[in-house]
């Protein structure tokens, strides 16, 4: 019966049949974008932070990690809820976190332990390595279980590190935006424990993208919402076209449970299918038009679909009982 339902709906009504499978794609594509876009709004809220609150001590010949243990195990204690990361870079484009490790991992682990890494997706960074392949550095063999959207740094665990790679900058994110006088009384403090290093306070930036996401998640969820109204109402009127063939099931021996259940079944295949086609377009289309520097998983993309078939199954459902409690009235009509 699921088949002949579809293959009627393809035939006998192309026009209504084709709109229907268009704003289902358009729903899960509204769906995913939306999706994305939270994602990267939050990922970009966290680089903003970062940004404006990290302050670098560099070292212009690098220096062992043995060698700046106790300043940091002094800064680590006199700030203690002041600061909420110190991070190290090395050779490589290589990072390690003392604490607070950038949590921003789209695919993969990020339980860094021995001798495991997770990799920049610039593959320029990278060495173009995947999870499950081996990152060499001049000294070192890493096992890469993570990928990073398009950071400038691979990160390994800080017990991972030895004389044999050099720290060229210490990375101290404090946890609040500093006032300028903060700035200069916190440069001074690192000056003093780093004499022989370059201190450079944080980056200003006057603004990020807030607004400017906000407008487009606005947009895509009132398509997301036009596109389940319609494909609702066009579902609806099909069931309704079909009264005539549901009542010939029903004095045919065919249940109410089972026609209902039919009906749900046939749905959500067209859900389905048409979340397949959207999600290969969203990752063929969508992504690099407006995600070129952020790597995406499949996987990222199946909650969207999920939340799309949830919402979906929510309003059919009503609309399949109504209509199951319609065709048995008509059934006793045409009996008596």
């Amino acid at each position: 019966m699921i088949l002949t339902s579809i293959k009627s709906f393809m035939k006998n009504q192309k026009l209504l049949f084709a709109v229907f499978i268009i704003l289902q794609i358009l729903a899960v594509i509204s769906t995913q974008y939306a999706f994305l876009g939270n994602t990267q709004r939050e990922n970009d809220w966290i680089i903003y932070v970062e940004e404006a609150t990290l302050f670098s001590v560099e070292f212009e010949n690098g220096i062992t990690k043995n060698k700046i243990n106790k300043s940091i195990e002094q800064l680590t204690k006199e700030y203690e809820k002041e600061i909420i990361s110190i991070s190290i870079d090395l050779d490589d484009n290589i990072r390690a976190y003392y604490f607070g490790q950038n949590k921003v991992v789209n695919y993969g682990s990020s339980n860094l332990v021995d001798n495991n890494i997770i990799v920049s997706t610039n593959k320029e960074i990278s060495q173009g390595k995947q999870i499950g392949e081996f990152f060499k550095t001049n000294t070192k063999i890493f096992n890469v279980i993570g990928l990073r959207t398009d950071s400038s740094y691979n990160e390994i665990f800080i017990g991972a590190i030895d004389d044999s790679l050099r720290i060229h900058t210490i990375n101290i994110v404090l946890s609040y935006l500093p006032t300028i006088s903060q700035k200069k009384a916190f440069l001074g403090y690192l000056q003093g424990i780093f004499p022989e290093a370059n201190i450079s306070p944080p980056i200003e930036r006057s603004s990020h993208t807030e607004s400017h996401h906000s407008s487009e998640l606005i947009l895509t969820i009132t398509l997301l919402a036009l596109s389940i109204v319609n494909i609702i109402f066009i579902f609806k009127y099909v069931i309704y076209k079909r009264q005539k063939a549901y009542i010939i099931s029903r004095l045919c021996g065919a249940t109410k449970k089972q026609i209902f259940v039919d009906t749900l079944v046939e749905y959500l295949l067209y859900c389905v299918s048409t979340s397949i086609i959207a999600t290969a377009i969203t990752k063929l289309i969508i992504i690099p038009i407006f995600y070129k520097s952020v790597y995406i998983s499949i996987n990222t993309l199946i909650i969207p679909i999920g939340i799309f078939l949830a919402m979906c199954i929510c309003i059919i459902i009503p609309v399949l009982i109504k209509n199951s409690n319609l065709h048995i009235l008509q059934n006793k009509v045409v009996k008596s």
